[in-house]
């Protein structure tokens, strides 16, 4: 296994075989006798069983949303306010990219050597939850909607939250998480040596899952006399949006390893080739509530 992992790799690279090295004579190298790989005997030098715990620092790209709320000024016409595309609609949330901050991590390595050269690893890793969060409430001032495309009416609308003669103690809250882990194992075997450095090939197995949620709830009241709704109706809507994938494949990389004295430096590279799945069974959960006097009315949307 050991020489066809180094073979096939040798020709993807056009990088010709390097030749057997020859233990080295005494005279050979002027190092003292306690740095790393100087001698022949045990010249892999890792131990039998490793295990490595890392903190990692991740900064991420974002997620791009559309606009989900919006405000116009007081004397917007209410069949113009919040909707998109007029010039007096301001977003207040969204048509931006979120989960860009800084993010924490962990990664779990461990290893076990069960022949010269030749190990098996396997790695853990996840960072914390990316969470952001909006809220905004109001009496009718300022103006607070939801816009949407109107597929009835065949363009923009909004859902007016709060708007003065129609609807008062607006609430509109959003939450956004996301959430990334992964897991590999891999058959790792030393390449080539050098006295303080080593090139190991690897080749194994890899695991990542992402999964991004966005909910949105709205509340409001109906002062509307001529509303569709009882005046003091309180209308509830709520959305909540999942998307997961896991990408399955295999990979194939170098590691190179440095040792110093009192130092050691390891480079890392590694090509994933696989299948992204996007599990079922991830649908749009939306629900509309609403309450007049002792009446309750719940719908699923």
């Amino acid at each position: 296994m050991r020489y066809v992992l180094a073979i096939c790799l040798s020709l993807a690279l056009y990088v010709a075989p390097a030749r057997a090295q020859q233990p080295p004579l005494a005279g050979d190298w002027p190092m003292p006798p306690d740095d790393f790989s100087c001698g022949y005997d045990n010249y892999c030098c890792p131990p039998t069983v490793t295990a490595r715990l890392e903190y990692l620092m991740w900064w991420s790209r974002g997620r791009n949303t559309p606009p989900l709320v919006t405000t116009s000024p007081q004397d917007t016409p209410r069949d113009e306010a919040g909707v998109l595309g007029f010039a007096a609609t301001t977003v207040l949330y969204g048509d931006e990219s979120i989960g860009e901050d800084f993010r924490s991590g962990g990664r779990l390595s461990a290893s076990y050597m069960f022949e010269d050269c030749l190990w098996v690893e396997a790695r853990l890793w996840g960072l914390e939850d990316s969470s952001e969060t909006f809220l905004a409430v109001s009496d009718g001032n300022p103006i607070l909607a939801r816009p949407f495309f109107n597929v009835v009416l065949g363009q923009e609308d909004s859902l007016l939250v709060a708007f003065p003669g129609v609807t008062t103690d607006g609430r509109i809250a959003i939450q956004a998480k996301n959430d990334l882990f992964g897991a590999e194992a891999s058959l790792r075997e030393t390449w080539s040596v050098d006295c303080g450095a080593r090139i190991d090939v690897l080749a194994g197995y890899q695991f990542t899952r992402l999964v991004d949620s966005l909910a949105i709830s709205n509340r409001q009241t109906s002062i509307d006399p001529n509303g569709t709704v009882p005046v003091g109706t309180v209308i509830e809507n709520f959305d909540a949006f999942v998307a997961q994938n896991e990408f399955h494949g295999g990979q194939l990389g170098l590691a190179g390893e440095y040792q110093g004295r009192c130092w050691s430096l390891e480079l890392l590279g590694k090509v994933a080739l696989g299948a992204m799945h996007e599990p079922a069974g991830q649908p749009a959960d939306r629900f509309a509530r609403r309450t007049a006097g002792s009446r309750h009315e719940h719908r699923r949307l």
